[in-house]
């Protein structure tokens, strides 16, 4: 077998590999599937060409969606669901817990979960748009042949 992604392998050995064992010492149960789901996937990325080759392209449209989202705040938009989900954490840490700040955290975990199902249908619409077009190219060339 190949390495297609030496970072990728190397990351998913130590880091991966590290947090998995991890969560085994400490028997956190939820812990091991996470990260062992996440360990196999790195490493079915590191070995396999085609799927190393989607993620990027994955990536890439991802990348492509957030500049024509966000226009130039495009770098931080990937990291709005962690910063909110961060901002939570940090209000829950810092005040007292009364009604009005479990409401703002409520309101936070809602439009973090909000913001995410609205990304997920931006790249949706995207690859159905990508499908159709698609679709008409090979039509057309059954159409058309070449000659």
């Amino acid at each position: 077998m190949k390495v297609t992604s030496k970072t990728l392998f190397l990351v998913t050995i130590f880091v991966g590999g590290g947090y998995l064992l991890f969560f085994i010492m400490k028997k956190d149960w939820f812990g091991v599937a996470f990260s062992g789901y996440l360990f196999l996937k790195g490493l079915h990325l590191s070995f396999d060409q085609e799927a190393y080759d989607e993620g990027n392209k994955e990536a890439d449209l991802k990348k492509t969606l957030h500049r024509k989202a966000f226009g130039k705040f495009a770098p931080f938009a990937p990291y709005v669901p962690f910063l909110s989900l961060f901002v939570a954490l940090g209000l829950s840490q810092i005040f007292e817990v009364t009604l009005f700040l479990r409401i703002a955290l409520l309101s936070i975990v809602l439009f973090t979960f909000l913001y995410i199902l609205w990304f997920e249908q931006i790249i949706k619409k995207e690859r159905q748009k990508a499908e159709v077009v698609e679709s008409n190219v090979i039509i057309e060339q059954v159409d058309h042949p070449k000659s």
